[in-house]
């Protein structure tokens, strides 16, 4: 789960949970065209792994080599997230909102930038590699995989907003 990633993951490692939206979040992220490194899956147990390797197969992904059942000390690099109270506190962040437009256009942090999640990894020229950027989306469960995207395409400077858009509109003394 991206509770557990943020804390500790594989530097070069995608988030993509396994369960409903597994196979939506891999499409978002690998790109089997360009990327022709080897997946391994961290599983639960080869059944899990399994499963995940023939979901991936159905959308072109199929260079699952193996799985592993944890990381130990392997995971060394952490996802950092930000304070929505701390946002305006950091110097010149590009805020990156991976909502659809139209959740955008029904309200917005002011100055961010809408790019859809899924097609973030398609349009990595729009995205500034020399300044902080901080991802949200309406909950926060959109922003794992693509924040760990970007880390893998190597986007040294990747925040979450903690909480996502929801706690942004929460502190209502910053709406």
């Amino acid at each position: 789960p991206h509770t557990e990633f943020i804390k500790g993951f594989v530097p070069g490692s995608l988030n993509c949970p396994a369960g409903t939206r597994f196979i939506e979040w891999a499409a978002w992220t690998i790109d089997p065209e360009q990327d022709k490194r080897p997946i391994i899956l961290l599983a639960t147990n080869e059944d899990a792994a399994s499963t995940m390797r023939d979901e991936l197969a159905r959308v072109g992904i199929d260079s699952v080599q193996g799985f592993v059942t944890e990381l130990g000390a392997n995971a060394t690099a952490q996802i950092s997230e930000v304070e929505p109270e701390n946002l305006q506190n950091l110097d010149v962040p590009y805020i990156l909102d991976i909502r659809a437009l139209s959740e955008f256009n029904d309200g917005h942090i002011p100055g961010a930038h809408q790019l859809h999640g899924g097609r973030v990894m398609w349009n990595l020229d729009k995205i500034p590699k020399d300044q902080a950027v901080v991802m949200h989306c309406r909950t926060g469960a959109r922003v794992g995989p693509v924040a760990s995207a970007l880390h893998a395409a190597g986007f040294e400077n990747v925040l979450e907003l903690k909480g996502s858009y929801e706690a942004w509109v929460e502190r209502s003394e910053l709406v």
